[in-house]
């Protein structure tokens, strides 16, 4: 991951979500076994990453994706997902 890479944790990003309007949520394998997910919203350009919950300046890793489309599906009450393998 680049350090330029904007991250937010979940309190931070449901509200943006919900004031901003969610575009896409894309889920991306990084490597066997390591997915991350990042949101876009309507009313920005660049893309922002669920952050984990002690380090919130690195994007939190998924080791499976069905995990990772459970909590973009808790989250936000998405029902669609790109994922990039």
């Amino acid at each position: 991951m680049k350090k330029t890479e904007q991250c937010a944790k979940e309190e931070v990003l449901v509200p943006a979500v919900s004031a901003g309007g969610l575009e896409e949520i894309r889920i991306t394998k990084l490597a066997e076994h390591e997915f991350v997910m990042s949101v876009k919203l309507q009313t920005k350009r660049e893309r922002i990453y669920l952050s984990t919950r002690r380090h919130p300046h690195q994007p939190r890793i998924f080791k499976r994706v069905d995990v990772a489309i459970g909590v973009g599906l808790k989250l936000f009450g998405a029902k669609r997902f790109l994922v990039v393998l």
